[in-house]
């Protein structure tokens, strides 16, 4: 099974990718896995509460975590992002890998694994293929400010606190670019889709187990030697 890695910066259209993206292939959501994780009574939760029972409004009136006010909170400050993070890293990625093993059970050939630090935490020496969103700075930030109802200041806050665009571009296989509109984009990830997907051949020789584990050991090290690789911008 090939595992593609979707990322992007913050309001850059990757959400939007990967809806486009899960027309064609199965995604794992690591947004979605980390809203899960710190549901009432899950050990993340439990976790942050005593780790961040200072600050007020914590929690909502049904008891779910106030995951506006603990942004603002660990944006500005890097220590305690740290902490959050090591309150809620282990249980995402034990959970992303059970999802990635239950495909490669079933015979998946190709899943998208959709992580928004997928770079900052390493995630992409893991994957056969990375694949970034990006779209202009100026672009980036009026996006966030409308959506999430931010000062310029608190957007260009939250930008800076992830690995920078060409940081990211630089480690990229694929790049998607989205300056455009939404056929724009969409006509840019139908073309990825033609990059990525594998062909029946080797789709079937992955998926079974001896030659699958092989042959994923294979793409750790080609990746390893290979730091750099032949990049295609959509």
């Amino acid at each position: 099974m090939k595992v593609v890695g979707l990322t992007g910066g913050i309001a850059t259209g990757k959400s939007t990718v990967s809806r486009l993206l899960a027309e064609h292939f199965p995604v794992v959501d690591a947004d979605r896995i980390a809203r899960e994780v710190v549901a009432p009574g899950q050990p993340a939760y439990r976790a942050i509460l005593r780790h961040f029972a200072d600050i007020p409004d914590l929690l909502l009136e049904d008891g779910q975590l106030n995951r506006a006010r603990l942004g603002q909170v660990v944006f500005g400050d890097a220590q305690r992002r740290r902490t959050l993070n090591q309150c809620t890293h282990y249980y995402i990625r034990r959970r992303m890998l059970w999802e990635i093993i239950r495909y490669w059970l079933v015979g998946e050939p190709l899943i998208v694994l959709d992580v928004p630090l997928l770079m900052e935490s390493r995630l992409d020496r893991f994957v056969a293929t990375a694949v970034v969103v990006d779209c202009p700075t100026d672009m980036q930030l009026a996006r966030l400010m409308a959506r999430d109802n931010l000062s310029e200041a608190e957007a260009q806050q939250r930008i800076d606190a992830q690995l920078s665009r060409a940081a990211k571009r630089v480690r990229a296989d694929f790049i998607v670019e989205n300056d455009g509109s939404l056929d724009d984009l969409r006509a840019r990830v139908q073309q990825l889709v033609q990059h990525v997907k594998p062909s029946h051949m080797l789709a079937w020789l992955c998926w079974l187990p001896p030659v699958g584990l092989a042959m994923a050991m294979m793409v750790l090290l080609w990746r390893a030697l290979t730091r750099r690789r032949r990049q295609r911008i959509m």
